[in-house]
């Protein structure tokens, strides 16, 4: 995502250490554009739960390199944009259908227990 953001908006480049600022504030800012644009390889939207999931692991490597730090990005105060962007965003999506097909298991008959 940095790299093709970066070519696209030059004159506000994505930190290549981004994680390594002290500035929670910059990486809140710069968490809600990757959530606002992030997208797949094919260009389409990601669902709900993986832009979450995206999050987690981000989060994830932000607390392997600041071990020091207990950073929670979906609870912190100084997080406040993000969750709000997310909330947006997710309505968004959903309002649209992405993410809220349900997988379900078909149901055995009896006679298909029978079998098994």
């Amino acid at each position: 995502w940095r790299t093709a953001r970066n070519k696209k908006h030059p004159t506000d480049l994505c930190p290549s250490e981004l994680f390594a600022t002290k500035a929670h504030q910059e990486i809140c800012d710069w968490l809600c554009k990757f959530v606002s644009e992030a997208r797949k390889g094919d260009g389409m939207e990601y669902t709900p739960r993986s832009l979450y999931l995206l999050l987690s692991a981000l989060q994830r490597h932000i607390r392997t390199v600041r071990p020091l730090e207990n950073i929670n990005v979906f609870q912190d105060p100084v997080f406040c944009s993000l969750k709000n962007v997310c909330n947006a965003i997710f309505k968004r999506l959903h309002s649209k259908g992405i993410g809220t097909e349900t997988k379900a298991t078909p149901v055995l008959s009896t006679n298909e227990e029978d079998i098994l």
